[in-house]
């Protein structure tokens, strides 16, 4: 009979066994003897070996009972010991040279498959704008993505969006993995954030992130310069893409190449690339870095005006105003009766909301007697008029006619 209902029984049991049988005038008969046997070798072959030469026939209960000393798992269709589903929990750390990664997982997976989720600890920081990839066991190299939120497609892993002994989750998806928990920060608004230059002043380079494959029209960032400008016709050089001058528009109707001290490793610069130009226009530079020294142009309607020497210097005190100081000896004659005008240091489009504050003043060389008070000065077209006190005078002839003015001058 065997088992049946999880109990054994012996094919005789129901005389009682042998000792039955021979209370009953049984004798040992072979056919007997063979039926327990039988059911010996039945019942038996319907055990499991302990060294595994047999498999079930159908699913096992446990009756609420635990195998207890198992080892870890290490294929596919075997089951995990608790010890090793929280080892299992950990994240794994990684290898290689980033940006290529790898790792090496237990048990180890034959293959990859949609939906696998691996969870890495990376031994080095990413910081660099190549493609990060990961290896897992040897399954070959594979691209490390995060998709970009507007659901518009995937992007390339920025810098230190992966750190050094930080654990990261990626996802497969049939093609390449996603990292489901970058670190946060370095992805936010890059155009909010500054990036300070390389090379050697006047050729400045810069790398930017996410890098532009290309320049476009109205790329714009943030650089702050390692050196200071001191030499002419400035560069940038953004991700290799090739040298473009740096130029602004202030003061002039046209662009114009960054003068010295413009931008200074003290100062934080927003720049644009301009297609129709080729060049990068800086729309903040630091003027004043220092007094510079110009060529002051005089005339007058009426009357002769030579000069005899000057000092004139100009200086740029932020993106609208300039601080202006004449100091001009004059040689008048012909008695000038109309308002002498005095060349600005710098070409503008000036208009009637341009202005100049501050007091200046008018006066004979040491020694002579003549004072003119304080006269205005107005812009007029790209100069400086210095008015008569009143319109009906004229300038006084004079061989030493001194001008000392300053002014600051503001455009609209």
């Amino acid at each position: 009979m065997g088992w049946s209902g999880g109990t054994y029984t012996k094919g005789n049991a129901g005389s009682g066994g042998w000792v039955g049988d021979a209370g009953l005038g049984i004798g040992i008969e072979a056919s007997r003897h063979d039926t327990q046997d039988n059911d010996f070798a039945t019942g038996i072959n319907n055990c499991l070996t302990k060294d595994g030469q047999n498999t079930p026939t159908a699913n096992l209960g446990m009756g609420g009972y635990k195998h207890t000393g198992v080892g870890n798992a290490s294929a596919a269709d075997q089951y995990m010991a608790l010890g090793q589903l929280l080892d299992a929990s950990k994240a794994v750390q990684t290898s290689g040279t980033a940006p290529n990664y790898t790792v090496t997982l237990s048990p180890a997976p034959t293959t990859y498959f949609d939906g696998m989720i691996v969870a890495v600890k990376c031994h080095s920081t990413f910081t660099g704008s190549s493609q990060a990839t990961i290896n897992v066991n040897g399954l070959g190299a594979k691209n490390i993505r995060i998709r970009i939120n507007d659901g518009s497609g995937s992007r390339n892993v920025y810098p230190y969006e992966m750190l050094a002994s930080v654990g990261y989750l990626l996802q497969y998806d049939g093609s390449q993995f996603y990292l489901l928990n970058p670190q946060g920060g370095f992805a936010l608004d890059t155009a909010n954030k500054t990036w300070v230059t390389g090379g050697t002043q006047p050729n400045y380079t810069v790398d930017i992130y996410p890098a532009p494959a290309s320049y476009t029209e109205g790329l714009t960032f943030t650089i702050k310069p390692h050196q200071d400008l001191t030499s002419a016709t400035p560069t940038i050089n953004v991700n290799g893409l090739g040298a473009k001058e740096l130029r602004t528009i202030r003061y002039s109707t046209t662009s114009r190449l960054l003068e010295t001290y413009e931008i200074s490793n003290r100062g934080y610069y927003t720049i644009s690339y301009n297609s129709a130009g080729d060049y990068f226009e800086v729309h903040n530079p630091t003027f004043g870095s220092r007094l510079k020294s110009f060529t002051a142009t005089i005339g007058s309607t009426s009357g002769t005006i030579v000069i005899t020497s000057q000092d004139s210097r100009y200086i740029f005190l932020n993106g609208s105003t300039v601080y202006v100081e004449y100091s001009l000896l004059l040689n008048l004659s012909g008695s000038p009766s109309s308002d002498i005008s005095v060349s600005l240091p710098f070409s503008a489009s000036l208009t009637s909301a341009n202005k100049i504050f501050g007091p200046m003043y008018i006066n004979a060389a040491a020694g002579e007697s003549n004072w003119l008070g304080f006269p205005f000065l107005m812009p007029s077209g790209t100069a400086i008029q210095f008015y008569r006190p009143n319109t009906s005078d004229s300038w006084q002839i004079d061989t030493n006619f001194l001008i000392n003015a300053w002014g600051i001058y503001e455009i609209a």
